[in-house]
C-alpha cells in the first residue's frame, strides 16, 4: 500500500504472516511488514509488524471517506510501526499526517502528505489486494 505525492511517499509492504501456522485471532493476524518512506530526499526503510484486522478497519474506514459518510480516517497499528490520520479538506484533498517509528528506539518520523481524492480509490485497491491474500483470521472472542 503506498500513499504518494510526487516524489513524497509513505509504503507499506507485507511480506509474511508472522505466525503462518496459526489460525488464533490474536496470534493469526500478525504480520510482518516494511515501511518505507521517502520525503524532500530522507529515505528510510524499517521493519515492523502489522495486523490483518488493522488494515481491515482502515479500508472500512477508507470506504465511508470515499462515501461522504465521515471526513477523517485513522490507520493506527497496535505496534505503533506507523500512524496516519487523513482527513478530507472542502476541495476533496486528503491531508495525511504520520508518524513512522521503528519497532526498537525512541526515533520517529513525522510527516504530512497531500493526495487527492482520487488516489483513494487506488489506496482502497491495495487494501483490498492485502486482505485478500492475508484475510482477517479466527474469532476476536
Amino acid at each position: 500500500m503506498i500513499l504518494r505525492s510526487g516524489d513524497n511517499y509513505v509504503q507499506i509492504d507485507v511480506l509474511e504472516r508472522l505466525y503462518q501456522n496459526d489460525n488464533d485471532y490474536w496470534d493469526g493476524n500478525w504480520l510482518n511488514s516494511e515501511v518505507k518512506i521517502n520525503f524532500f530526499g530522507f529515505k528510510g526503510i524499517y521493519g515492523t509488524n502489522f495486523r490483518s484486522d488493522e488494515f481491515q478497519q482502515f479500508y472500512n474506514h477508507l470506504i465511508k471517506l470515499k462515501n461522504n459518510l465521515t471526513q477523517k480516517v485513522e490507520f493506527a497499528a497496535m505496534e505503533e510501526g506507523l500512524y496516519l490520520e487523513g482527513k478530507i479538506d472542502v476541495t476533496g484533498n486528503i491531508k495525511w499526517k504520520g508518524i513512522a517509528k521503528p519497532e526498537f528506539g525512541s526515533i520517529q518520523f513525522i510527516f504530512d502528505l497531500e493526495t487527492d481524492s482520487a488516489s483513494i480509490d487506488n489506496v482502497i485497491h491495495q487494501l483490498k489486494e492485502i486482505l485478500e491474500k492475508y484475510p482477517v483470521i479466527g474469532n476476536i472472542s
